[in-house]
């Protein structure tokens, strides 16, 4: 109904007059949100959590190890929706969702007397004013990348709606004891971690001793404990130090943390091993930034044996990026299949062609629109030790196309089917 108004506002406003009504209208909307549920972020523990990438890994590995230790949870993010034990997926294809979501959602785990909340909180969400009103405990920061560039007007845009969450949802709250947790390692973390709270943490290898990281997990020793993950990658290793820091803050006992991360085995779609019984191995990644794309091919390079699957970020958006995305692509792997993943009202065909451009002479791909036959084609193609990497959808359960129709999907059933149809 209210996306009815706003397209309907839309077309009879001028367009100068309809973007400076725009803030006021996403503004009302959040005010109207928690006055209607009576403001329930003032009476609960809210851990917010933003970066370009990491912020579902670190919400699941988070939520394991406060359940595991005996805290009850709420979560919203990119993966799902969870109060307690209730689960569900996030078939929105939002990560923040707006209007009165969140603040029903919010109400709903106070009525559930909810330990610790947690909510990703994106630069999207933050222009229309969707975390006002949302005041939070805790704070994590995991990275900022080029991402998200069209819509914000620039990168200095991208950045202050991400620095706004922390100023308007951590600064500002008046609950006490608060935490902000900064990723150390980032190249912007002097800017995240300038805020005026009390318990503030930097995060890095600068912590531990004798890390270990690998496709097939981390291990590493802080303050005298080993840890050790079968999540795999560097990149993990950064989610779990943040975890294990606000875990150890609010006085779980790290012996404790230590035996719950061990026994996490895997985030849905998030470097998710699909378990097919053959000698080369399929990974399903929401990889689609160029930085998370990279860490995704360094963690399972070895040896010229990556095949890589993947699209574009969708229709209408970071054009420039697509190009850039087959040079990264052609650097690391030894294959590549172009295909199908989000074109919204763009021609998929030139999506692709966009991406071809960056493709040097010498590469080998080929192209197959229809991903479902892209994942097949990569999976006969594969030799003993290959691994093949699907990017950028993950677990979304839809591709978007064109007049907003939705195509039900899963890149791990279609690499199920595809292996099935092999025997």
């Amino acid at each position: 109904m209210l996306e009815t108004i706003l397209r309907f506002l839309k077309k009879i406003f001028p367009k100068k007059i309809f973007k400076t009504l725009q803030p006021l209208y996403h503004f009302s909307l959040a005010l109207l949100g928690a006055i209607i549920y009576w403001f329930p972020s003032n009476k609960l523990q809210i851990i917010g959590i933003t970066g370009t990438k990491g912020k579902s890994s670190v919400s699941e590995i988070l939520n394991h190890v406060l359940e595991s230790n005996g805290y009850s949870t709420a979560m919203t993010g990119t993966i799902s929706f969870k109060i307690g034990k209730k689960l569900e997926k996030n078939k929105l294809k939002q990560t923040m969702p707006g209007r009165f979501f969140l603040q029903k959602f919010l109400s709903d785990a106070r009525k559930e007397k909810i330990d610790w909340t947690i909510v990703e909180m994106t630069s999207e969400g933050a222009k229309q004013f969707r975390n006002y009103f949302i005041k939070l405990n805790a704070f994590i920061f995991t990275n900022i990348a080029l991402e998200h560039l069209e819509s914000h007007g620039g990168f200095e845009n991208y950045k202050q709606a991400k620095l706004s969450i922390i100023k308007n949802s951590l600064e500002k709250s008046k609950k006490k004891d608060k935490i902000l947790i900064v990723n150390k390692e980032d190249k912007y973390s002097n800017e995240f971690i300038d805020f005026d709270i009390k318990n503030k943490f930097l995060i890095g290898k600068h912590q531990v001793s004798n890390l270990k990281t690998s496709s097939d997990g981390v291990s590493f020793l802080y303050k005298k404990t080993k840890f050790s993950s079968p999540l795999p990658g560097y990149f993990s290793f950064l989610n779990i130090i943040s975890v294990i820091t606000f875990c150890e803050h609010i006085g779980i006992q790290l012996k404790d943390i230590a035996k719950s991360l061990q026994d996490f085995k895997n985030i849905p779609g998030r470097n998710e091993e699909v378990q097919i019984n053959k000698d080369f191995r399929v990974i399903v990644d929401y990889a689609h930034t160029l930085n998370s794309m990279e860490a995704v091919y360094q963690t399972y390079k070895n040896n010229n044996n990556l095949i890589c699957v993947f699209g574009s970020c969708g229709g209408g958006r970071d054009k420039w990026v697509r190009p850039e995305k087959a040079k990264l692509a052609a650097k690391y792997c030894r294959e590549i299949i172009l295909t199908d993943e989000d074109p919204y009202d763009d021609d998929p065909y030139e999506i692709i062609e966009d991406i071809k451009k960056g493709l040097p002479k010498n590469a080998k791909y080929m192209i197959e629109i229809d991903r479902a036959k892209a994942i097949k084609k990569a999976i006969q193609t594969a030799k003993k030790g290959d691994v093949i990497l699907i990017l950028a959808k993950g677990v979304e359960p839809y591709i978007m196309r064109a007049n907003g129709k939705k195509e039900d999907w899963s890149d791990k059933q279609k690499v199920l089917d595809a292996v099935s149809s092999l025997k």
